[in-house]
């Protein structure tokens, strides 16, 4: 019986996550590429799921075509990534690596956005006002 509550709890807070992270991405995305549909790329399967449950994104299967390159690992950072616009979902691929301009991660079980300041202005991206506060200013 108590397998059956953790694994129904489970689903049901896994949900959650996609429908909210969705939201979120969603959110960011537009605010960095200001076009109706934006379009991803992602080789984590998990984070396909969570783009493909978002109203104006689209995932791409090719890197080329995609505005914004998403990647959870050093692993899923694509070959040449300078010229692309790289996020992350995580905080260590964040500070490592100069080509990712933001982050969306978790953080003691808070949702935590950050952006580099140097990064956007090198990719000529400027953010709206209410993302002020997760602009950082170091590199």
């Amino acid at each position: 019986m108590k397998l059956i509550l953790f694994v129904l709890l489970a689903l049901e807070l896994s949900a959650f996550d996609t429908a909210t992270a969705s939201k979120i991405f969603d959110k960011i995305f537009h605010a960095m590429v200001p076009k109706e549909n934006v379009i991803v790329y992602t080789s984590n399967y998990e984070y396909k799921v969570v783009i493909a449950n978002a109203p104006n994104l689209s995932l791409s299967s090719e890197i080329e075509s995609a505005d914004i390159i998403l990647v959870d690992s050093f692993e899923e950072v694509p070959k040449n990534s300078e010229n692309l616009l790289l996020f992350t979902t995580s905080h260590v691929v964040y500070t490592s690596n100069k080509n990712a301009v933001g982050a969306f991660y978790w953080y003691r079980g808070h949702i935590k956005i950050e952006f580099s300041k140097a990064r956007l202005q090198n990719k000529k991206i400027s953010l709206p006002k209410s993302f002020d506060k997760y602009i950082k200013d170091g590199e």
